[in-house]
């Protein structure tokens, strides 16, 4: 979605107070700032999802500097996740393994108190959150983004 798509469906409302815990609205930061750590039980399902063998898997995306024994780490390509697409000019980060994302990535929850969310709302939305958590920035885009979030919330119930 792109942001002047979020825009048309702006719904009117100009609340600018957002609760601390917000859906994920897919910026990607994360997925630029961690590696992808897990079991290999984990990264054998992964590579079946994917269609390969754990061998391809492990030679294509695991980080060979990894000590661990029973976990591994996903590698990072041009300084993300492999499986993070950011489409040019586009709000959203994909998540080519969505569906059957790993422990770590089920887990991350978004949140304004979160340094990376807080970088997504600066770049992609021109927002920030000031110390009484309440989103700053143009009327406008604060009403763009919380018309966003109800998208992704509804579309999250389908």
């Amino acid at each position: 979605m792109l942001k002047s798509e979020a825009k048309t469906r702006s719904t009117g409302r100009n609340s600018e107070k957002v609760k601390t815990n917000i859906p994920c609205f897919r910026c990607g930061i994360c997925c630029t700032g961690y590696q992808i750590y897990m079991y290999r039980d984990e990264a054998n399902k992964l590579a079946e999802h994917l269609g390969i063998t754990l061998m391809e898997f492990e030679n294509e995306y695991l980080d060979t500097h990894w000590p661990g024994v029973d976990t591994v780490v996903i590698r990072h390509y041009a300084g993300r996740c492999p499986f993070l697409e950011q489409p040019v000019d586009s709000i959203m980060g994909l998540c080519r393994i969505h569906a059957f994302k790993p422990y770590c990535c089920r887990e991350w929850r978004a949140s304004l108190d979160r340094k990376e969310c807080r970088q997504g709302l600066s770049r992609y939305w021109g927002l920030s959150v000031n110390e009484s958590g309440k989103l700053t920035g143009s009327p406008e885009d604060v009403l763009c983004f919380q018309t966003f979030l109800e998208f992704l919330n509804e579309e999250e119930d389908v």
